[in-house]
């Protein structure tokens, strides 16, 4: 998406009209969301997107729903973020998963 556009989603009987922006503006358009899905596959391009600057430009309470893959979001601004209470955090997707259960404690997000 290069330009602007407004589009209708249709789903059954509901409509809803979306506004449609390109990515270069993602960072400025952040700062007004309350429900950020992140749903994008794994690429050099993506690897990364939401860095630390994405996320601290997000209002408290702000929800970030990663469906995507883990490393689109810098683990380590998010974790930054998660343990000040700031965000808010719904993924099916980690980073590294603990190799034993009692390691948990120590392996982001549980620590």
């Amino acid at each position: 998406c290069d330009r602007p556009s407004t589009q209708t989603l249709r789903v059954n009987r509901a409509t809803a009209r979306i506004d449609v922006r390109p990515a270069a503006r993602l960072k400025e358009l952040v700062e007004s969301c309350r429900l950020l899905v992140l749903c994008t596959p794994l690429t050099e391009a993506t690897r990364g997107l939401v860095d630390a600057d994405l996320l601290h430009r997000l209002p408290d309470g702000c929800v970030v729903c990663n469906v995507a893959r883990g490393p689109v979001v810098d683990e380590r601004a998010l974790y930054g973020e998660l343990a000040a209470g700031r965000l808010v955090y719904a993924s099916d997707v980690w980073y590294r998963y603990p190799e034993r259960a009692e390691d948990a404690s120590s392996t982001p997000p549980w620590s």
